[in-house]
C-alpha cells in the first residue's frame, strides 16, 4: 500500500535510531502505514505497513537497499512498538 500524501500530512515519528526516520503517512483509524528514510540522505528505503492476512505490521524493504544488522533491530523495536500500542 502506496501512501496518499496528497490526503495526509506526514509525521515524524520519535524513535531511537542512529541512522533511521520513521515517517507516519497513512492512518486508516485502525492502522498506520510508516515510511522508513535514511537520516543521512533523505532516501525512502522501506515501507510498514499492516498485513491483514497475518494480523501484525510488516517490513517492506524497497529494491536495492542494504540492510545491516543494527538497522534491522531498529525497525523490528519500531514494529514491535507499535503493535502494543494498537493493543
Amino acid at each position: 500500500m502506496e501512501p496518499d500524501n496528497a490526503t495526509y500530512s506526514p509525521v515524524r515519528i520519535p524513535h531511537p535510531s542512529e541512522y533511521l526516520d520513521f515517517i507516519e503517512v497513512a492512518d486508516t483509524g485502525k492502522t498506520k502505514v510508516w515510511q522508513v528514510l535514511s537520516k543521512r540522505h533523505g532516501d525512502v528505503l522501506a515501507l510498514i505497513s499492516w498485513h491483514g492476512p497475518w494480523r501484525q505490521y510488516t517490513f517492506r524493504p524497497h529494491p536495492n537497499t542494504i540492510w545491516n544488522t543494527g538497522c534491522l533491530t531498529d525497525v523490528q523495536s519500531f514494529m514491535k512498538r507499535q503493535m502494543e500500542a494498537r493493543r
